[in-house]
């Protein structure tokens, strides 16, 4: 009898200290999907989403993580495709995003994409981008819209009172113009410190600026007649 008590007791503790260490690495490591363990990471991974397109031609930039980020980085391909929009809601409510690139893929900007970004003082729009709804940046007082003359970005920056500025791609050091001082002012960049750029310096859209968009610049000039050059400059679709 007494050996039986001490088998029962052991025993008991034994399933007790089984239950208490499965509940220990279930609350710590994973969260219940139905009948299947899925990992945080699996769930909760500090990286944005994109969401492929119903045609699955491309992508959408469908949300910041992680969302309290100063600047985002929107990717103009994902997984060999193009990123076509930024999606409804995508950055809503990011109150300390300072300001955003948008890359020369991207067509539309959803409702509500931006709204709510109180802090949000620049972004940059493509020629590429051609429609806005109408709340994408609802709440966004202090903001400037950079864009071409005659684009998009320009049409929804007046009508929503927005500042704008006029981008001209090439223009590296903020003159509103395209010239040889443009490649000056890039080599001074690249062979020293405390030279600023002007954002129309991003020749090819890839957001830097370093030697391919000097090789860009020399193209267009090298193909430049009467005025017009076949080199497109900034993030543009050809």
């Amino acid at each position: 009898m007494f050996n039986f008590k001490r088998i029962l007791a052991f025993t008991l503790t034994l399933l007790m200290f089984a239950s208490v260490l499965s509940f220990g690495v279930f609350a710590e490591g994973s969260i219940e999907d139905g009948d299947v363990n899925v990992p945080f990471d699996d769930v909760i991974g500090e990286s944005d989403t994109y969401n492929l397109t119903e045609d699955k031609e491309g992508y959408v930039f469908a949300y910041m993580d992680p969302h309290n980020a100063e600047t985002v980085d929107i990717k103009s391909e994902y997984e060999g495709k193009p990123v076509v929009a930024i999606g409804e809601e995508a950055l809503e409510n990011a109150t300390n995003l300072t300001e955003a690139v948008i890359p020369g893929t991207v067509r539309s900007i959803a409702y509500k994409a931006f709204a709510g970004c109180t802090a949000l003082n620049k972004v940059v729009i493509p020629e590429s981008v051609e429609t806005i709804d109408t709340t994408a940046f609802e709440g966004c007082e202090g903001l400037t819209v950079y864009g071409t003359k005659g684009s998009a970005a320009e049409t929804f920056a007046k009508d929503k009172g927005f500042d704008f500025f006029a981008i001209v791609w090439g223009d590296a050091n903020e003159d509103q113009k395209v010239t040889a001082l443009d490649i000056i002012r890039y080599k001074k960049y690249l062979s020293s410190d405390g030279i600023t750029m002007g954002i129309g310096a991003d020749t090819n859209g890839d957001n830097a600026y370093d030697s391919t968009d000097v090789a860009k610049l020399k193209r267009y000039f090298a193909e430049l007649v009467n005025g017009v050059s076949s080199v497109i400059l900034g993030p543009r679709v050809n």
